[in-house]
């Protein structure tokens, strides 16, 4: 889509669902140049949410990263040490509290890093939890357990 067509469907999404803010996301956003799109926007008064992987960075006015690097290598662009407002991991069976170690010393303490069971089911949900309190025992800060909360209340 042009950038014309999704600030046409974005405003007309607008007028039925008023709102401020606009998240940029699914697969990577960041794959495009959001210059035009973001430069749009920002005109339009939305405060723009980036969620990305962490891998690309693009100098952009944006409101709120959400930074959600990703296994294997769980890199990270270091521009987004200061500049995320939060960090999602996901928990999966081979998370372990090394790489979350690892991930919290790229971030400045007063972002939040959340772990994110990978489903509602209960060996994810508990996997989480023991994550969450093994990074607590090793005093790591500003570590917190998140649920998909859609997923919850059968949202699509």
């Amino acid at each position: 889509m042009s950038t014309d067509q999704i600030c046409t469907e974005v405003e007309h999404i607008r007028r039925n669902h008023p709102s401020r803010w606009i998240c940029l996301t699914g697969g990577e956003p960041l794959l495009q140049d959001l210059s035009s799109l973001n430069q749009r926007l920002k005109a339009d008064k939305w405060n723009i949410q980036v969620e990305t992987n962490g891998i690309f960075y693009q100098n952009l006015p944006v409101d709120w990263y959400t930074v959600s690097p990703k296994p294997e290598k769980y890199f990270v662009q270091s521009e987004y040490g200061d500049s995320a407002k939060e960090v999602k991991l996901v928990v999966t069976r081979k998370l372990e509290i090394e790489t979350i170690k690892n991930i919290r010393e790229k971030f400045s303490e007063g972002i939040p890093l959340f772990l994110q069971a990978q489903s509602n089911l209960k060996w994810s949900m508990k996997r989480g939890i023991k994550l969450v309190e093994q990074a607590v025992g090793d005093n790591m800060n500003n570590i917190r357990l998140s649920v998909q909360l859609h997923k919850i209340l059968d949202l699509p």
